[in-house]
């Protein structure tokens, strides 16, 4: 994954993370989880839809280019919290990962084995990987520690 995709992924694990009323450990512990949970299941991800796609070079440019339809998402998270007090990072995580989600099975259909599949694959793991990630935030939000 490319190097701005990566402070995505860990602004918006902060974001969340420290969003909560937990202690400073707690938060940290959070953070931390849901960032390896992220890079887990984007690597997941890239693995499965791999598969379908012969051509490797070109399968990590388009995987490379879906997901940089995280920075805006991460700049409207952002801006939602720091500016405008805004409690949405989570309307924009979810966001951000089904619209990367769904721009790459739109991509990869282009040049995809089986389209359909590909298709079906990644928008059930994407789905899964945003909700996943909600709920996992939600039940590290009460993390106490010390």
């Amino acid at each position: 994954m490319g190097k701005i995709k990566i402070v995505c992924v860990l602004m918006l694990s902060f974001l969340l993370a420290f969003d909560n009323q937990a202690s400073f450990s707690g938060r940290l512990i959070s953070f931390i989880v849901l960032s390896s949970y992220l890079f887990i299941l984007l690597a997941i991800t890239k693995w499965i839809a791999g598969r379908f796609i012969s051509d490797k070079i070109l399968f990590n440019q388009l995987f490379d280019k879906a997901y940089l339809l995280l920075i805006p998402f991460t700049m409207f998270a952002l801006v939602g919290r720091f500016y405008l007090g805004w409690d949405t990072v989570q309307a924009f995580i979810s966001t951000g990962i089904m619209g990367s989600g769904g721009m790459l099975s739109a991509e990869g259909v282009k040049y995809a084995k089986r389209k359909k599949t590909l298709m079906i694959i990644i928008t059930t793991i994407s789905f899964l990987t945003f909700f996943g990630f909600m709920q996992l935030a939600e039940l590290l939000k009460g993390v106490q520690l010390g």
